[in-house]
């Protein structure tokens, strides 16, 4: 009955019903108190932009100087363990490969680092020169002259530098000769009684450039010898190189090759599922 009066009112006659009125009232809304940004000027974005890339810069250099340290303490191992195999050295070539590509892949190591300049220099350093004592301990059967101290500041490391130090000794010692041929004053008819009287001196002299003549031939000797010796090292130079090339070209293209055995794998090993739980919807 309730419902049904709600639905269909009745309405008695002689009485009309009030009219309500509807009033619309304004709400506003009432948020927390706003505060006024003031805005950014650009000399402090600068600041803190400078800041930004002073704690980056910072970060690259610790982990450059971080990677140069782990090679060098890798460098310093195989310098430890020189010492002790110098006579496998002398007798293996094989142990003179493995050490020669350890290095070579620490020095790669060292090319790829970017910064530290000063650094990585000094490392590289200490690793060339292991590598010139690794090859002069393998030739330390070889003999050398004990009257020429000037050889260990000649430049090996490659040929053409090798041939115009040879061809600046050559010349030194040819500008020698001719220095000593021009020296000597002519002699005059007026100086022949001089020299009769003084023949003791004279002979003397003879002699002194008899000797010295003797010295620059055993010096030119010495040269051709010298450059023999050289023009053979630089050869084993140019061959140990070619191989390591050889052995780094393998090395690629092995890596090459694997790399494509792995891209195919994943697809391969992609499995069909089972009838049943295809029948199931999962």
């Amino acid at each position: 009955m309730d419902r049904f009066a709600e639905r269909f009112p009745i309405q008695f006659f002689g009485h009309v019903p009030e009219k309500k009125k509807v009033v619309s009232i304004p709400v506003r809304f009432v948020g927390p108190e706003t505060t006024t940004v003031e805005a950014v000027s650009l000399e402090t974005r600068a600041s803190a932009a400078l800041k930004i890339q002073k704690v980056f810069r910072g970060h690259l250099v610790r982990k450059n100087v971080r990677t140069v340290r782990s090679i060098d303490a890798e460098i310093d191992g195989v310098a430890r363990v020189l010492p002790d195999s110098a006579d496998l050295l002398r007798s293996s070539e094989k142990e003179r490969l493995r050490l020669g590509e350890a290095l070579m892949r620490l020095l790669l190591k060292l090319d790829s680092v970017r910064g530290v300049r000063e650094y990585r220099r000094k490392v590289t350093r200490r690793a060339v020169s292991l590598q010139e004592k690794i090859d002069s301990t393998a030739s330390a059967g070889d003999p050398c002259p004990a009257d020429a101290p000037e050889t260990d500041a000649l430049d090996v490391s490659s040929p053409d530098g090798a041939a115009e130090t040879l061809e600046t000794e050559e010349a030194d010692v040819a500008a020698e000769e001719w220095m000593l041929v021009e020296s000597e004053p002519p002699t005059t008819a007026s100086e022949e009684p001089e020299m009769r009287e003084g023949g003791v001196g004279e002979e003397k002299e003879r002699a002194e450039k008899g000797f010295g003549e003797m010295d620059l031939r055993a010096v030119m000797e010495w040269v051709v010898e010298e450059n023999a010796r050289l023009k053979e090292t630089v050869a084993e130079l140019s061959e140990k190189n070619a191989e390591q090339r050889m052995m780094l070209g393998a090395l690629t293209r092995r890596v090459e090759h694997l790399e494509r055995i792995a891209d195919r794998v994943p697809k391969k090993s992609k499995c069909k599922p089972c009838p049943a739980v295809q029948g199931l919807g999962l």
